[in-house]
């Protein structure tokens, strides 16, 4: 009978446990240049930033679309009912952030972000037909307010499920990781700007005939759903990032309670700058155009033309668009906090200018735009960011 070499079994037995060691090192060194499952960084920006331009350009098109809907609508559309429509979104984004934030972390990142592209898809359809019984005008914008809701479901699940994503991409550059997630909120700015040009060609071919009106509403509410399409094929091929698969969140219950002790001062700091930041720029995004209307009032310039109005809010924006790269591209060399601290100081200081200067601006316009412009910037280029 041959005499077992235990020593010799035990150092193949180590060999062979090293050997699949370095396979594994390898394979994980070359998921993790992965970008979200994608190699290149830009396709994770698109597939990840889609919810982000989605989610712009769904609020700031209603911002456009009220004086639409006030001109062709003016018994069924009251202030009530425009206090629905914009702001059912927002419930709903709520709502989508606390569920898929649960479902991305148990079910797992590309399962939470084919979730909310189906809601993207069916949503902007849903509000497209949307209809009252027997031809209610109010039913109408009842089911506006309902889909809308259902929409923003979705879209606030795109905030934890492409930011984690983004996060978890690329991590084998850390210098870039900053860039990398600031660069998928930018799709924010874009989409609000996309919002107003597309929104203002519309109203634009609308005038020559007024009956074009509700067309012109429901191609726009239809078409946040075409670059969602493309999007969507791109997710089924993505796969979850190897850091949630080393992880393993999908197979731990997490110490709630001790992790809240641990990080609490850091969740309220981040929680909390982001909702102030957040009553700021959404109650300013999404009334613009009425804020832009009032000061136009003691101008030359009629400010019930309604075409002039959203030009001069697209103005404002576009001023703010590039505080979204500048924060991008800089994150990850001065920090996010210093970041913060700049657009919050910056902001304050615009706002108490504008407050001085307000019956200069209710006379001349340009100010009024410039200092707005500049306000949006550092909101940008500060807490909307970071």
């Amino acid at each position: 009978m041959a005499v077992v070499d235990g020593s010799r079994i035990g150092e193949e037995l180590n060999k062979l446990k090293e050997e699949a060691d370095v396979v594994v090192q390898q394979r994980h060194a070359e998921e993790e240049k992965l970008y979200g499952g994608f190699r290149s960084p830009i396709i994770n920006t698109l597939v990840s930033g889609v919810g982000f331009f989605t989610d712009a350009y769904n609020i700031f098109i209603v911002s456009i679309l009220n004086g639409v809907w006030t001109e062709g609508y003016p018994d069924a559309f009251t202030s009530t009912m425009k206090t629905r429509v914009s702001n059912s979104i927002l419930v709903g984004d709520i709502v989508g952030m606390l569920f898929f934030g649960l479902f991305a972390d148990r079910i797992g990142r590309k399962a939470g972000l084919l979730s909310t592209a189906t809601i993207l898809l069916i949503g902007p359809i849903l509000e497209t037909v949307s209809f009252g019984a027997n031809g209610s005008q109010t039913g109408m914008f009842w089911m506006l307010v309902i889909v809308r809701g259902f929409l923003g479901v979705g879209i606030g699940g795109e905030y934890p499920c492409a930011a984690t994503t983004s996060c978890e991409a690329g991590e084998d550059a850390k210098i870039k990781r900053g860039k990398n997630v600031l660069l998928v909120f930018a799709m924010q700015g874009v989409g609000t700007i996309t919002a107003y040009v597309y929104g203002i060609m519309l109203i634009e071919w609308a005038k020559a005939n007024p009956s074009n009106f509700e067309p012109v509403w429901r191609v726009a509410l239809a078409s946040s759903i075409v670059p969602v399409i493309p999007i969507y094929i791109l997710r089924w091929r993505m796969r979850n990032s190897t850091r949630y698969e080393i992880a393993g969140l999908s197979r731990k219950n997490l110490p709630w309670l001790l992790v809240l002790r641990k990080y609490w001062v850091n969740l309220i700091g981040t929680a909390g700058t982001w909702f102030i930041n957040d009553f700021l720029f959404y109650s300013n995004g999404l009334f613009s155009s009425e804020m832009t209307k009032s000061i136009l009032e003691e101008t030359d310039v009629r400010s019930s033309n309604l075409v002039f109005t959203e030009y001069t809010s697209m103005l404002i924006l576009l001023i703010g668009l590039p505080g979204y790269f500048v924060s991008a591209f800089t994150a990850d060399y001065i920090g996010s906090r210093n970041i913060q601290i700049i657009g919050a100081v910056m902001s304050g200081v615009i706002a108490i200018i504008m407050g001085g200067i307000f019956n200069l601006m209710r006379t001349n316009p340009g100010p009024f735009i410039m200092m707005y412009g500049l306000f949006f910037f550092f909101t940008q280029f500060g807490a909307n960011c970071t």
